[in-house]
């Protein structure tokens, strides 16, 4: 080997000629493998830089120059009474060499001043400083100092440990390097997440020890903390520290005042007394502020080096070290959270604008230490880096149940293979057992059957198998969060255990067990991360969001979203939004029932309910898949006694209370339009007297309400009088009680309805007609499947009914009970008369035969609270008539504006 060649490859790569011969002393047999080194001096040495393992960072020197050396020797040199090893670098303010202590045969580094410094007493003041002070402060995470001299040309030294390892700084770099999927993994060589927060955990103790005897560091940062081969952590550098209380002789002197980085050894600033590296400075120290330096500003450097941990990057960048001053004085740097997609300007954001959401799942609590550390304000950090040193602490233990959790977990997601296995081999078995004994017939013996009992037996006992390892699958999980309450994982799995038990449940229609696994599933739905998908994925289930479309036939109309809510046994609409004036396009809700409030300027307001099931979309399409645009009715095309009721879909039947009522099922129904309320006595004499002013005597007295005959094919008596001009008017009945013309008219057959609903039509020139029984279920029912005009529960003085009154009871007027009114504002269908329909009765769907009878609907002012549900059906014979039945009118809107 050519020695000339390989000083010559070193020196290219920037080693010093000093630890040359050093290297050659353990790299020859790897420069053995390249005797042409003079010819491919490349390639020898990248083979050299690659295989040797020991070339890692080492104290007080920068990444570039630094050096660690196996066990080599070189007694040719030596410094003082020490054996010269060879350089391990250059700092401010001197060298460090690797030297071997000839009395107790150990390697040391050696610190030694540069020469041209030792006729400056400050700079000679400081570095016997920090010799004193490493060697005082006496704890395993600071590397102690063995000896302090004078070498024989006068140069000052100390020696100290050696240390074998490697930077903070590289480790975090691997760490991070690691990521995957936003997530930590373990490096190769077995670096985690956790273990970086341990480390830093030793640096904040350490750093806390050095306060306690009075000494600020003051250029803590990632390259200034060792980790050794075998786990030992040591902060190093304290070539700037300061005694508080003492005179800090460099700046008083403003003969020493620099700045460091990983790049530049030394730099003279134009900022006032500024020492440390900028990166890391607090505020303070980055604006000179040498008598506001304290412990706390040790702190904020500790946060700066948990930012790094936490983002992989250093807190600020710069192209230039002044440049990077300026930042910190600015503002405070880019988010923890999310530093790499932050630059120039959003720099400038405070931790309170930072976002929640994370690139990486670090944990808040570590985020929140970050945060109070790196305080722009010395009064907003911690007091002290033993404060800092608890916090870490604490989320250190708690790392450690989670762990322990963690295992329980991984322990269940096998026994949940060897349950599912089980579960399809039972399923397996009692299929086959069924489907042979099937073959059988009934009356054959056991000695036919019993193979099948056997497999029916076997496939028994894998089901009660797999069921007793899902109880104490569950049993375990529950054990795990005991470990740890906000153990994520665990969480997670009770959450999947339980929504697949909620879905079940709710397939069955088994409501008490749905309850319980909802309990249970929103629980641990609202344990998991706020960022965690199932977290969302779960309360999405649970709220039911779904979504509403709505299209109108005119543009630039306001629509407003009001929620049904529940209110004294009722539910009341409470405006919650204004929507815009658009179409509305898979605008989403959460599960439950509103109803949207169409407005625009000509045009009458329209109500449009909408009721969300769980993730349903209410889009306005009819049962051939079409979305029908909701008609906005123009001024005047309503009549003020009038209701519009848009076309759509509705819940009909399903109350198992409600004599005679539907199944359930949802059936979409066209526009109409349906009176408000009742017709009254007073518009059925306007009916009568109209005819009888036309001639036609004999029509009015057929459809003139009447008492039940007393024998069939009789008419019974006139309910109504005449006055002196023979016009119908009312009159005291039997019972003495005066009727009002705003009584709804009853003692109407289904005949006299039908008479006037011509007569109506012809005066006003539309088309009236009593409406169908689905039609008259909708308009006083809404779309939601309520029992009830105004919700779910009941209450006698809501309409009128039996119990409404403390006396006689008698009909009402049909504008009184308010609350006996329905989402489109259709008033008296809980009570006061029933109302005669234009639908044959049937007993439910699918029934065809056809009746003569009719369907009444509604309630009655003598009738229970059974009646007064809206699913309630009645069949009547259409020549019938009573005291509880009368009509309403209803008639197709608009032709023009039809969908």
């Amino acid at each position: 080997m050519k020695l000339e060649a390989l000083k010559s490859i070193l020196a290219e790569h920037g080693i010093a000629p000093v630890t040359i011969q050093s290297i050659i002393d353990k790299s020859s047999v790897l420069f053995a493998q390249h005797s042409d080194v003079t010819e491919n001096a490349g390639e020898a040495l990248e083979s050299l830089l690659t295989a040797h393992e020991g070339f890692e960072t080492l104290p007080f020197l920068m990444p570039e120059t630094m050096i660690s050396i196996d066990d080599a020797e070189d007694h040719s040199a030596r410094i003082g009474d020490y054996d010269d090893l060879g350089e391990l670098g250059q700092g401010g303010m001197g060298s460090v060499r690797l030297v071997r202590d000839r009395k107790m045969n150990r390697r040391l580094a050696m610190k030694i001043i540069h020469p041209n410094l030792l006729n400056h007493r400050t700079a000679a003041s400081r570095f016997l400083e920090e010799a004193q002070i490493c060697a005082q402060l006496q704890h395993p995470n600071i590397v102690p100092v063995h000896d302090l001299g004078t070498l024989p040309d006068g140069r000052l030294y100390f020696t100290m440990k050696e240390i074998r390892g490697r930077s903070l700084a590289n480790v975090i770099q691997r760490v991070h390097a690691a990521v995957k999927d936003g997530r930590f993994y373990p490096t190769s060589d077995g670096w985690t997440f956790r273990r970086l927060i341990d480390v830093f955990h030793q640096v904040c103790q350490a750093v806390g020890y050095a306060h306690s005897k009075g000494v600020l560091h003051r250029d803590l940062k990632p390259e200034n903390i060792m980790v050794g081969e075998f786990g030992e952590v040591l902060v190093v550098d304290w070539g700037i520290a300061k005694v508080v209380g003492a005179v800090d002789r460099a700046a008083e002197a403003g003969e020493f005042d620099f700045v460091t980085s990983s790049r530049l050894v030394s730099q003279a600033t134009k900022m006032g007394q500024v020492a440390g590296t900028p990166a890391y400075m607090a505020p303070e120290q980055a604006r000179g502020e040498i008598n506001k330096l304290n412990v706390q500003t040790d702190v904020y450097a500790l946060g700066a080096i948990l930012y790094e941990i936490l983002s992989g990057q250093a807190p600020y960048k710069g192209p230039s070290l002044v440049d990077v001053i300026e930042q910190v004085i600015s503002g405070p740097p880019p988010s923890v959270s999310t530093p790499s997609q932050l630059q120039g300007e959003q720099a400038l954001l405070s931790f309170d604008e930072m976002s929640d959401e994370l690139d990486l799942q670090v944990p808040k609590a570590l985020i929140n230490a970050c945060e109070v550390a790196m305080s722009r304000l010395q009064s907003g950090r911690y007091k002290s880096a033993d404060e800092l040193a608890d916090i870490i602490r604490i989320w250190l233990e708690g790392a450690k149940k989670r762990d322990e959790a963690l295992a329980i977990v991984r322990e269940t997601e096998q026994l949940a293979e060897q349950s599912s296995l089980l579960k399809e081999e039972s399923e397996a078995l009692l299929k086959k057992a069924s489907e042979g004994l099937k073959q059988l017939p009934a009356w054959v013996g056991e000695d036919l059957k019993g193979q099948y009992w056997a497999t029916e037996y076997q496939g028994l006992s894998k089901q009660r198998e797999s069921q007793r390892i899902d109880l104490d699958i569950e049993h375990r999980l529950q054990s795990a969060l005991s470990h740890k309450a906000d153990l994520e994982e665990g969480h997670e799995a009770l959450v999947l255990r339980y929504l697949k038990a909620h879905q079940e449940a709710e397939d069955a229609r088994a409501h008490a067990l749905m309850d319980q696994n909802e309990i249970r599933l929103r629980h641990h739905a609202l344990s998991l991360q706020g960022a965690n998908p199932l977290r969302h994925r779960v309360l999405h289930y649970l709220k039911g969001i779904g979504a509403v479309s709505l299209k109108c036939n005119v543009e630039g109309v306001d629509v407003f979203l009001e929620e049904f809510e529940p209110h004294h046994r009722r539910l009341v609409p409470k405006r919650i939004a204004y929507l815009g004036n658009q179409d509305l396009e898979t605008h989403p809700l959460e599960m439950g029932s509103y109803r949207l409030v169409l407005k625009k300027a000509g045009h009458h307001d329209v109500i449009y309910p909408v009721h969300i099931g769980r993730g349903e979309h209410w889009d306005g399409r009819d049962e051939h898949g079409i979305q029908r645009a909701v008609a906005i009715p123009k001024l005047g095309e309503l009549l003020p006694s009038e209701c519009f009721v848009p076309g759509g879909w509705f819940w009909c039947g399903g109350d198992s209370l409600a004599l005679r009522s539907y199944s359930r099922r949802r059936v979409w129904l066209d526009d109409f339009v349906i009176s408000r309320f009742q017709i009254t006595h007073g518009d059925f004499l306007q009916f009568l007297n109209s005819l009888l002013a036309d001639g036609r005597q004999d029509e009015a007295l057929k459809w003139v309400p009447r008492e039940i005959p007393g024998f069939a094919g009789e008419l019974g008596a006139m309910l109504y009088g005449r006055d002196e001009n023979n016009r119908f008017v009312l009159a005291v009945d039997a019972d003495g009680d005066k009727w009002e013309e705003d009584w709804p008219v009853f003692f109407i057959d289904y005949n006299s309805a039908e008479a006037y609903c011509r007569w109506k039509s012809k005066q006003s020139g539309l088309l009236y007609r009593l409406p169908s029984e689905l039609e008259w279920e909708k308009s006083a029912r809404g779309v939601d499947g309520r029992f009830f005009v105004w919700g779910d529960g009941f209450d006698p003085s809501y309409c009128n009914m039996t119990e409404s009154h403390e006396g006689q009871r008698l009909p009402a007027v049909v504008d009184s009970c308010p609350i006996d009114e329905s989402v489109y504002g259709v008033r008296g269908c809980a009570g006061n008369v029933m109302d005669w329909t234009n639908s044959p009765f049937r007993i439910d769907w699918n029934e065809t035969t056809h009746h003569t009878n009719r369907v009444t609907r509604g309630g009655s002012w003598s009738g229970s609270s059974g009646v007064c549900r809206v699913s309630y059906r009645r069949s009547n014979i259409p020549s019938r008539v009573n005291d509880g039945t009368g009509f309403r009118l209803l008639r197709t809107p608009f032709p023009d504006q039809a969908n």
